[in-house]
């Protein structure tokens, strides 16, 4: 009998931002494993295109979070309620992360202040 050929997902579709009416924005910390990631792409994804993508974590001078990497991004859709996962790419691994946000128009997710947490257990692979 044959090996199955693991077959991978097609790549995601990177639209222009001007491709789409609305946005809203988002501050997270990412953690891995526990572990907090300070490098490497976040990205959002609704269904099978990057709406969203921050390749360089900033670190606020002020704060609770005072000196913490975290993603601020913006993302972009056409109307509310589309559901926006995450992934997270670095060099040593990639995860699709557990939490998703529902679009909403004009919303601004946690802050540096207060960051949404996004979380996987491991890296999957090299890339996803």
């Amino acid at each position: 009998m044959a090996a199955e050929e693991v077959m991978e997902p097609p790549p995601l579709k990177k639209p222009s931002p001007t491709s789409f009416s609305d946005t809203m924005t988002m501050t997270a910390l990412v953690n891995i494993g526990g572990e907090r990631q300070t490098s490497g792409t976040l990205s959002a994804i609704v269904e099978d295109e990057v709406r969203g993508e921050q390749d360089t974590a900033s670190v606020p001078p002020f704060g609770p979070y005072k000196g913490v990497a975290m993603y601020q991004m913006t993302i972009y859709a056409n109307e509310n309620g589309e559901t926006v996962s995450f992934r997270f790419d670095a060099p040593n691994g990639g995860a699709v992360l557990k939490e998703t946000l529902e679009f909403e128009v004009n919303r601004n997710v946690a802050s540096v202040l207060e960051p949404l947490v996004l979380s996987a257990t491991r890296f999957e692979k090299a890339e996803l």
